[in-house]
Order: C-alpha cells, then sequence, then structure tokens
C-alpha cells in the first residue's frame, strides 16, 4: 500500500478526485487548498517535472471549477488562487533543494571507497554504488532487482539470514560473509547494515555497507604468519604493502601495487624512506603515530595523508600501521598498508567548493561569504583597514524579463568576471543572492600611502565604470550599469553593524537615481560617483 501511494498514478487520481468533490461541492465550501495535498507530497517523493506537471494541473482544476461555480467574480475566489500559486512556488522550490541533495549524497556514496546499498526488507538489492564492480567485477545492474542471497557463499547463507533477522527488527548489525565475483571466486567482505523504519513503525528498507575483508586479514595473516609467507602476501596483495625497519623508516620490502601507486620501481623505493615520501604538513602527525607504535603505547594506527608521486604531484592514501615483536617485545619490522584514495579525496573536495560557491558566476555564495565573515571576526587583522562594496545591477530583472533568463544569467556571469578582474586577489566576492554581489576589501590604500576612503572610493568608481561597458550579444551590445555602496569599518565597530551600513548606502545609491557610488560614514550616505542612468 505504501509503495502504491507513493507512485505518480496514485497522485494523479487523489487530484482528480479532488477536483470532482470540488464540483460537486456547494460553491460556499472552498475546497482550494485540498487542491495542494497531492501537489506538496509530490514535492516530496516526485520529479521536478512531475510536481511541475502536477501544480499546473492543480492550478486550471482550482480555476476551471471557481469558473463554472461562478466564483471568479469574489475577491475571496481570487486571493485563494493567489494563496495557491504561492504555495506552488514553495513546493517547486523544496522539490529543487531536494533533487540537489539527492544528487550530493549520491555522488559522494558513489565516490567512497566502501560498497553503499540499499535494499528492501526482502533483501532485494534496490540500489549500489559503482564500487561495487572494483570489488567484485559485477556492474551495479547486475545486482539490481536481484536477493542479495544469489551472491553469497552457500556456507554463509545462514549468516545472513541472521543478519536479516536484525534488520527486520530495524536494529543495526555487522558480519563477515563471501560475496561471489564475476569471475567466479569468492571475496570476503565486512558488512554493516540497518533496517529503516517508517513514520508507522514498519521497517521499509534496509540500507548499509559492504568493505574488502582483505587489508585487515592480510594484517592478521602477516604478524601470524613466518616470514617467508609474509613476503608472499605482501608480494600479491592487491593494494599497496611494505615492510620498514623501524626507526629509520626504510623500505624493506614492497609489492608491485605500493610501486604503482609511487611511480617508482621497486629498486627505486628500497632506496627510500617513508618519510621521504610523506607530504611535508603531514610529517610530525605520521612521526608520533609511529613513535607510539614502536614504544608499545600503540598497537596499531591507521591516518589519511597525502604522499609525494614520483612526478611531484600530491597523492591522498588510508595509511594502516601495525608491528611484528620479537618475543622479548622489539619490534623487528614495520608493516604498511596504503589505499589510494585520492580520486575519493578529490571528489569530496569538490562537494565542498560547490556548497561554498555560486555554480552560476563561480563568486563565493551567501554561505562561502557568511563563513569567511565568521572566521575573520574570530581573528580579526584589525591593523589593515576593512571595507565593503554592496553592488546591485540596475534594472536586472528588466533584462530577464525583455530578453530571458539566460541573457540574465549571461548578464551576471559577465558582471562577476569583470568585477573579479577589477579587485586583488586577496580580496572576496561574492554572490550575495540574486543580482546583489558583496566585495570586501582589506588594506587598500596601504600600498600607495592614500587615505584607505579614497582609494575604496577609486576602485568602486573604477567597478563601475568596467561593467558599465557595453556587453555584445547576438541581437546587440547591451549597456548596464551598476548601484554600489561603500562603507569602510569603524572602531569597535561589530562586522553585522559594519555590513548594514554599506547595505543601507548601497539603498541610497538606488534611491538617488542608480548608477553611481554611495559612501556611509559617521554623518551618513554620501554620493561620491556616478550619474543617473
Amino acid at each position: 500500500m505504501a509503495q502504491l501511494f507513493s507512485t505518480p498514478v496514485t497522485l494523479w487520481v487523489l487530484l482528480l478526485g479532488i477536483g470532482l468533490l470540488d464540483l460537486a461541492t456547494p460553491p460556499h465550501i472552498p475546497l482550494a487548498s485540498f487542491y495542494l495535498v497531492p501537489v506538496l507530497l509530490a514535492a516530496g517523493l516526485l520529479s521536478l517535472r512531475h510536481t511541475l506537471a502536477m501544480a499546473g494541473v492543480a492550478l486550471l482544476m482550482a480555476l476551471a471549477v471557481g469558473a463554472l461555480q461562478g466564483l471568479h467574480t469574489t475577491p475571496m475566489y481570487w486571493v485563494r488562487i493567489l494563496a495557491m500559486a504561492m504555495v506552488v512556488m514553495l513546493a517547486l522550490a523544496l522539490t529543487r533543494e531536494r533533487l540537489q541533495l539527492e544528487r550530493s549524497y549520491r555522488l559522494m556514496a558513489e565516490y567512497a571507497s566502501d560498497v553503499v546499498f540499499s535494499a528492501s526488507p526482502q533483501g532485494v538489492t534496490e540500489w549500489v554504488s559503482s564500487s561495487v564492480h572494483a570489488l567484485t567485477g559485477w556492474r551495479p545492474r547486475d545486482l539490481i532487482g536481484r536477493p542479495f542471497g544469489q551472491f553469497v557463499h552457500p556456507d554463509d547463507i545462514d549468516r545472513l539470514r541472521e543478519a536479516d533477522a536484525f534488520f527486520r527488527r530495524g536494529e543495526a548489525h555487522h558480519f563477515d560473509l563471501r560475496v561471489r565475483c564475476r569471475q567466479g571466486d569468492y571475496r570476503s567482505v565486512a558488512v554493516t547494515g540497518r533496517g529503516l523504519r517508517s513514520g508507522s513503525g514498519r521497517v521499509t528498507s534496509i540500507v548499509g555497507s559492504w568493505r574488502d575483508n582483505l587489508p585487515e586479514q592480510l594484517a592478521r595473516q602477516a604478524l601470524a604468519s613466518s616470514e617467508k609467507a609474509l613476503r608472499s602476501i605482501i608480494s600479491a596483495a592487491p593494494i599497496g604493502m611494505c615492510l620498514c625497519a623501524p626507526g629509520v623508516g626504510r623500505f624493506l620490502q614492497v609489492n608491485p601495487a605500493l610501486c604503482r601507486f609511487f611511480g617508482r620501481t621497486e629498486r627505486e623505493l628500497l632506496g627510500l624512506t617513508w618519510q621521504s615520501l610523506t607530504h611535508p604538513e603531514d610529517l610530525a602527525k605520521d612521526q608520533a603515530l609511529a613513535a607510539a607504535l614502536l614504544d608499545g603505547t600503540r598497537s596499531s594506527y591507521r591516518l589519511r595523508k597525502r604522499f609525494l608521486h614520483h612526478d611531484g604531484s600530491v597523492l591522498w592514501g588510508d595509511l594502516s600501521v601495525s608491528c611484528r615483536r620479537n618475543n622479548d617485545g622489539t619490534v623487528m619490522e614495520v608493516i604498511g598498508q596504503i589505499l589510494d584514495v585520492t580520486e575519493q579525496v578529490e571528489a569530496e573536495a569538490s562537494l565542498l567548493q560547490e556548497s561554498r560557491h555560486d555554480l552560476l558566476t563561480g563568486l563565493l555564495n551567501r554561505r562561502g561569504l557568511e563563513e569567511r565573515l565568521s572566521a575573520m571576526d574570530g581573528r580579526r587583522r584589525s591593523d589593515l583597514p576593512l571595507a565593503a562594496l554592496f553592488c546591485d545591477i540596475d534594472h536586472f530583472k528588466a533584462i530577464n524579463d525583455g530578453q530571458g533568463h539566460a541573457a540574465g544569467d549571461a548578464v551576471l556571469r559577465v558582471v562577476a568576471h569583470r568585477l573579479r578582474s577589477s579587485i586583488r586577489h586577496s580580496d572576496l566576492a561574492a554572490r550575495f543572492g540574486g543580482d546583489e554581489l558583496v566585495v570586501l576589501l582589506e588594506g587598500v590604500g596601504t600600498e600607495t600611502g592614500e587615505a584607505p576612503e579614497s582609494g575604496v572610493l577609486a576602485l568602486a568608481e573604477k567597478i563601475r565604470r568596467h561593467v558599465a561597458e557595453p556587453i555584445p550579444f547576438e541581437q546587440g551590445d547591451l549597456c548596464i550599469s551598476l548601484s554600489i555602496g561603500v562603507a569602510l569599518i569603524q572602531p569597535e565597530e561589530s562586522l553585522q553593524e559594519f555590513l548594514a551600513r554599506a547595505d543601507a548606502a548601497l539603498y541610497s545609491a538606488k534611491q538617488a537615481g542608480r548608477n553611481r557610488v554611495v559612501c556611509s560614514s559617521a554623518a551618513g550616505p554620501s554620493l561620491a560617483s556616478g550619474t543617473s542612468p
């Protein structure tokens, strides 16, 4: 029933039923707000296309029923229609944000080294991350729609059923089992999963991850096996492994996977130490952990750190380190394992970059600017003068309405580029929202010895004139203008008060006719430059 209710067909039937009920209900009983029920459900469950279609049909049905009942002549009827339209716009905005979050989480799962999965309560795989291919050779499409038990070693089926009992109770469970690879062999994996409950308390899905048990198995076997067996295992390991001399860190043995990771031959690596291949900024932390391992304070440690490739590029690896000791406790050899996570770290950094920058202009977004302001408020390099420029593109709405949003987006990109090219690399530029841009300047005028206010106003005027240069379009050149409000921070003034004055100066610039620079001072806003458009 829950799956049926979540389908587009059910929501369309619900919308039709509401329309028929509204048509059969006396006009003095308003049902317009009920048209929003399937629209809001679609915003939480369906795609943007489905939500947009359902919102449009809902509005049309409300208008049609109102016209048939003769309500279109009453003011209250149009108030209800306007309220419906506003809620519909909010539902569409929420749908976009939900889909963006889903794409972000899906991208993070896709780049995770662990295999991330979701399954039905019956154990049928509904989604699995692409990392399953590197681990088993299967593509996600090979597993989706099939019971996971079909890929489990027959001797481990009872262990899987035991785990299913935990999942059906909505509990988390961790267990090991062997998974059949595409080539027909089996690979041991560590599985962590949990049953997810719906609002009614019923388990509706199982989510979790599994990771290769090989690194842990290799470490346990290495510590328990003979010298010959240990070296054989290291050579055959699919991830980078090595034996190092305690203290000095010189490589005693490296496997082919480690040679590929560093881009060096075995002979080259055997003449080096692990310290020489560690990024200088990560060396101190690794050395401290290694010292604790050697003196017995720790039995092992794990660390995500940067390494140096032979070509000079930076690599990221998940490092696991343990050691082999003699009967008297002295360390014989240090055992290291390195899992290459460079692509995963770069993907995470890309997601973080996107969350703090405006995708259209490349400038900081509101969140990124607020984080920089928060950090600046905490350290305040207050010896240098700080200025803010609040900039607004004049009549930007007319551009969007008259030439379309594509033209408006192009204008925003050009303005952002011209603004960025007019300021120093150390200055901050952000798209604060819509067509409002913010620039933070620190130490303007100190290079030339001129007064800070003169330097800031000169820069603001430079930006205004640069932005006013014609923008070429296929239909011809487009000329725009910029209103700018300027403020310099005063002693003992908070950042919030300082930014509020810059915003007020921008308002004064627009009120005074736009296309001008207005500076806020202790005496109040004053015109610095510019002419009426």
